[in-house]
């Protein structure tokens, strides 16, 4: 239709944590970055956060990301509940699709492209193991393991013959084997030609394993484990070698460094406590020369160049950080910010045509503060009580106001509590609740002027403002008005029998709010007189009056559109 102006979507924050290795920095391009947001992959860039490339070819959320060592190619595979998942080859220059890859049946576990970027290898919780030729997209090679394979890591490539020869390694619970992948004159095709398990301590050496690497100079693999081990296996003689206790929670990712004048080589492990540990050493000598703390656990390690001075490293966190680090583990500064848990409201000033600034609400109690011209965090607010170490368990945020000329973020939570923040320290400044149903309690601490808790029974759903007061609605079914210069109880509307689903100010008097009730039922109120003026049932069915000049259309969660 002529005139219409269609939505361009200018940047998504977040980042997917519940699948380690998420977060890939590309290989050549250190600058540049890819990772998941639910199904949508993200090409992103560290350097300018404004350019951003998304695409949507999954159905379900990106559970492995891969990029090739050299570069050209990605790899994505995503979980499903049930039937077939898709797993894609994208081409990184063009940011298309290539192939949709056949050959795996359930999640994808590990995966690995070879060296030179022809081959990809992919592991699922079935217990197959599959070898795809990118230059032709077909499948090679099928192994069966007893145990699903965890961890699979490509070895050096032997450029003696025409047609070269491969190795690679694969770990599951039960087993580690380096297999031999060589060309067949008979089939004219590549095939595991031989595979050789790993002689491990008569003990045994029972463990899952989370990433890894073969050493540059082929001739040791080193993965993490659930224990919080680092485990070193010599691929010459395919033996175990040694084990380093390091962290705990499991090790989650770990990256090849470089390797020192003396042949030791260095790593960065990243564990499920939070912390990255640079380790050193050689064969059965190994030490752990420094560690640094990050703010959740540590899913995701890369190498990166933003400053160029060839020892930076990107760490990615369960915590929906991503940090910039040096080797030395001497630095560490945020790049990017990300709710963990779902956000559940968004706000941008209530009283000013300005879109620099907003305000978000998550699951976890934790509203935010973005700057949208870099998309930084300005402050976090969080409710503290005194002689609470650490933040208290006050529900989700279910909405969320931005008052910028009073400077103050007000939120609703699933408790029942509105709470009033600084929009620039974060601070508490004021909880609210109904005088007629809880006598006002004050409760001073570290930054708290005034604590009053449930503003309404069950949960606090919904809140809007005008220029005098502040509304909220709630799962009680009430409707409660409060001044915004003291945050006061000032009156209650009961009309709703269900739970209130919004409430919002009328856009021509400033002083009729509406609501909207699970009970089908829409109620204009009149502040100034203190009284209910208007009530629709919102049955099924739609009127439209030539004569209207402005609508009030409302869409319901059970799919009805309503026009009034």
């Amino acid at each position: 239709m002529a005139g219409e102006i269609p939505f361009e979507l200018e940047h998504l924050i977040g980042l997917s944590t519940k699948s380690t290795e998420s977060y890939v920095v590309h290989p050549v391009e250190k600058s540049k970055v890819v990772y998941s947001v639910g199904s949508t992959l993200v090409f992103g860039d560290l350097k300018d956060p404004h350019n951003q490339t998304l695409l949507s070819s999954h159905d379900s959320p990106i559970t492995t990301i891969r990029v090739a060592p050299k570069g050209s190619r990605i790899f994505t595979a995503e979980s499903a509940t049930g039937g077939q998942r898709k797993l894609i080859v994208w081409d990184w220059t063009s940011r298309k699709q290539i192939a949709q890859l056949a050959g795996l049946q359930g999640e994808v576990l590990s995966a690995s492209f070879s060296p030179d970027d022809r081959f990809l290898v992919a592991g699922d919780e079935k217990g197959m193991l599959c070898v795809w030729d990118l230059q032709t997209l077909h499948v090679c090679a099928y192994v069966r393991f007893d145990r699903p394979c965890e961890n699979v890591c490509w070895g050096l490539v032997g450029e003696l013959r025409r047609m070269p020869s491969y190795t690679f390694a694969t770990c599951s619970a039960s087993s580690v084997k380096v297999h031999l992948f060589d060309y067949d004159v008979r089939s004219l095709q590549y095939q595991i030609s031989s595979t050789h398990p790993m002689a491990v301590p008569s003990t045994g050496l029972k463990r899952h394993f989370r990433g890894g690497f073969i050493t540059e100079d082929g001739r040791e693999l080193i993965v993490g484990t659930e224990a919080g081990e680092i485990i070193v296996f010599n691929m010459e003689n395919r033996v175990f070698r040694h084990a380093i206790n390091v962290g705990a929670n499991g090790i989650v990712s770990a990256v090849f460094c470089n390797t020192e004048s003396d042949g030791r080589v260095t790593i960065l492990a990243g564990a499920g406590d939070g912390r990255i540990h640079r380790i050193c050493g050689r064969d059965t000598v190994w030490e752990v020369q420094a560690q640094i703390a990050m703010d959740g656990a540590v899913i995701s390690i890369g190498k990166c160049s933003l400053t160029g001075d060839g020892d930076e490293y990107i760490a990615a966190t369960a915590a929906g950080m991503v940090y910039n680090i040096d080797g030395s583990l001497k630095r560490r500064s945020p790049l990017s910010y990300a709710h963990r848990t779902s956000v559940t409201s968004v706000a941008f000033p209530s009283d000013s045509m300005r879109s620099e600034r907003c305000v978000t609400g998550s699951a976890d109690g934790l509203v935010r503060v973005w700057d949208l011209s870099d998309y930084s965090i300005k402050c976090t607010c969080r409710v503290r009580m005194r002689g609470v170490a650490g933040p208290v368990e006050i529900g989700a945020v279910k909405a969320v106001v931005f008052l910028e000329d009073a400077n103050q973020i007000v939120a609703a939570y699933g408790s029942g509590s509105i709470v009033v923040f600084d929009a620039s320290s974060g601070d508490e400044i004021f909880k609210v609740h109904p005088s007629h149903l809880r006598f006002l309690h004050f409760l001073l601490s570290f930054n708290v002027i005034m604590q009053i808790p449930e503003a309404h029974r069950n949960g606090a759903t919904t809140l809007c403002c005008t220029d005098s007061f502040l509304v909220s609605g709630g799962v009680d079914g009430a409707v409660r008005v409060w001044t915004r210069k003291s945050f006061s109880f000032v009156a209650q509307f009961t009309d709703h029998s269900r739970s209130i689903e919004r409430v919002f100010t009328d856009v021509a008097a400033a002083n009729l709010v509406h609501s909207i009730g699970a009970d089908r039922v829409m109620v204009t109120y009149d502040l100034s007189r203190e009284r209910k003026t208007h009530t629709h049932m919102l049955t099924v069915g739609l009127q439209w009056r030539d004569r209207a000049r402005k609508l009030l259309i409302i869409v319901e969660g059970w799919g009805c559109f309503y026009v009034r």
